[in-house]
């Protein structure tokens, strides 16, 4: 997995490619914990489009993220999920509960 981050005023955006998984899923967590707490960060979005693999572990993750938001930060977004990551949200349910752009 490999993760970039950019920020853009108020808003983060975390670019990750590659696959999530209970292998790198902590990392990914690492970083959004550290862009949710910085105070200056009012929405956090997550460019999924170059992930091959999620798995339930990964899937987890963003829901740990999600209820650790701030409530002065706006929802956690999901960017254009990649087909496989978009499968695991519907199947699960996910995709009704995350902010997803398509």
């Amino acid at each position: 997995m490999h993760v970039q981050v950019e920020r853009t005023g108020d808003a983060v955006w975390i670019v990750v490619s590659g696959e999530i998984d209970l292998a790198t899923a902590e990392d990914l967590k690492g970083v959004g914990l550290r862009a949710l707490s910085d105070p200056a960060c009012r929405s956090l979005t997550f460019d999924l489009s170059d992930v091959a693999f999620m798995d339930s572990t990964g899937l987890g993750i963003l829901v740990d993220l999600r209820n650790a938001a701030r409530p002065e930060q706006s929802p956690i977004r999901l960017h254009h999920p990649s087909p496989r990551v978009l499968e695991v949200l519907k199947l699960t349910g996910m995709d009704t509960v995350f902010e997803i752009a398509r």
